[in-house]
């Protein structure tokens, strides 16, 4: 059991309620079934997580009040926070670049019709960029820097996951019910809660679980493997095979996109990072494994499933229209979000505008690129890919910089342990950022937090050893 050599023999403890609160917080974060109200209407979407996280802020605040000299502000100094650092620091000098460059303008009346006028301000073109700066430092301070304080001990970091796999489980089984019983033309679980109000709105034969869109079930579901890899190895045990083959096939089962593009994205970080570190050969074994499935994977994936054939069929003459001007098919449109701002900066490469490519335009410019190709009324839609985003946002530099904010903590954590065992770690890490990149979501924020918890008194202990 690796248990007591994580935890330097700590004893299991109580949980404070604050702690435990945290915890169903970050869980319910990626259940996105639990969406009470819809974003449109309140300006911030209605999971029932961020209920949770309001009373968690308020208890510290109130806390840190009564007791201010226990207060701690995040250090971006600190080598497993530098990376997300200079990322910021990257993405604010673009931003004010971005801004003195007209990036941020939006020629389009700005549409306010059935907003709250809470909703109207935070997605009105003057505040939006804004509001996606306060979202990238509150994730990561939230995600990735409270879990260190909050679940201090074993017993919380081992309630942690005791919360996680269960809700996941269900999630698992919820979904594949669904998809039973959907097959046969009876649709039980809509996205989210939000949706009965309209009738329920469903995502056809296609797995989602308990995680709201099949492309959020996407990266839930590899969320969910990294955490029990996590809890198998500080328990000393092994990673279910069972498992392993049960969250492929529903990833399948998603048909996702954007999850495909996801995976192509791990195979170029996966690839990368072998190239430039050294593999004994059982785990050189498993990366050419992993090489070679995976894309006899997709391509199954892609021949077997008419909706991604629709898609490709859908990319027919794409270039031309975009250079044209023309309208694009109705699924490329359903994608124009995240297609704009890519072509855009073909458009700045071939007119030898490098700057935004090599630094961005800024948080929130992708959704004002939106609005210069297609009449979104003015409204600041962002891509739903995170690699549009970080690579118009904040271009090459920043983008490297976002991947080793989530890559070089892992890297510098599992030094002292096994190579199979870090290189699973490593593969597992890169495999939840590159669906992130396919599609934004919290869950490499989630992973990490809990990751630097359990492993930070682990590597103390070694390092001091060392």
């Amino acid at each position: 059991m690796r248990t007591n050599s994580l935890f330097g023999h700590q004893q299991m403890s109580k949980i404070s309620l604050i702690s435990k609160v945290y915890v169903w917080s970050v869980v319910f974060e990626s259940l996105l079934f639990f969406i009470i109200w819809d974003s449109w209407t309140a300006g911030i979407g209605g999971n029932i997580s961020r209920v949770l996280q309001g009373f968690v802020i308020i208890a510290l605040i109130l806390k840190y009040l009564i007791k201010p000299s226990g207060l701690r502000i995040i250090n971006f100094a600190n080598p497993f926070y530098r990376n997300y650092g200079i990322y910021l620091g990257i993405a604010i000098f673009a931003g004010l670049v971005g801004a003195l460059s007209g990036a941020y303008q939006v020629s389009v009346p700005y549409s306010t019709s059935k907003q709250s006028y809470f909703a109207s301000l935070l997605n009105s073109p003057a505040f939006r960029p804004v509001f996606e700066y306060v979202i990238a430092i509150y994730y990561f301070i939230y995600f990735v820097v409270l879990p260190r304080y909050m679940l201090k001990t074993e017993g919380a970091v081992f309630y942690f996951f005791s919360v996680f796999k269960t809700m996941f489980i269900i999630s698992l089984v919820v979904g594949l019910a669904n998809l039973a019983f959907a097959v046969s033309g009876m649709h039980l679980v809509p996205r989210h809660i939000a949706d009965w109000a309209y009738g329920g709105v469903y995502a056809g034969v296609r797995f989602h679980g308990l995680a709201g869109e099949p492309r959020d079930a996407f990266v839930y579901l590899f969320l969910g493997l990294a955490v029990f890899n996590l809890d198998a190895y500080i328990k000393g045990q092994s990673l279910s095979k069972f498992l392993i083959i049960t969250v492929i096939l529903a990833a399948v089962l998603t048909q996702s996109a954007s999850g495909l593009i996801g995976i192509a994205v791990f195979l170029v970080l996966l690839g990368t990072y072998s190239l430039t570190h050294a593999m004994n050969v059982r785990t050189f074994s498993l990366l050419l494994a992993i090489l070679i499935l995976t894309p006899v994977l997709i391509y199954g994936a892609i021949g077997n499933s008419e909706r991604f054939l629709q898609y490709l069929k859908s990319t027919s003459g794409l270039w031309y229209l975009l250079e044209s001007g023309g309208k694009l098919p109705y699924l490329m449109m359903v994608q124009s979000t995240n297609i704009y701002p890519l072509y855009d900066l073909t458009v700045k490469a071939r007119e030898l505008n490098i700057l935004p490519i090599i630094i961005g335009s800024g948080l929130g410019s992708s959704s004002a690129i939106n609005n210069h190709y297609a009449p979104f009324a003015g409204q600041m839609l962002n891509p739903n890919s995170q690699l549009v985003r970080s690579l118009f946002e904040s271009g090459i530099v920043g983008t490297f910089f976002l991947i080793m904010s989530f890559v070089y903590p892992v890297k510098r954590l599992t030094k002292y342990i096994a190579i199979k065992d870090r290189f699973k770690f490593i593969t597992l890490t890169l495999l939840l950022f590159g669906c992130f990149m396919g599609h934004r979501s919290a869950a490499p924020f989630i992973y990490l937090g809990i990751f630097l918890a359990a492993f930070a008194p682990f590597y103390k202990t070694n390092k001091g050893a060392g």
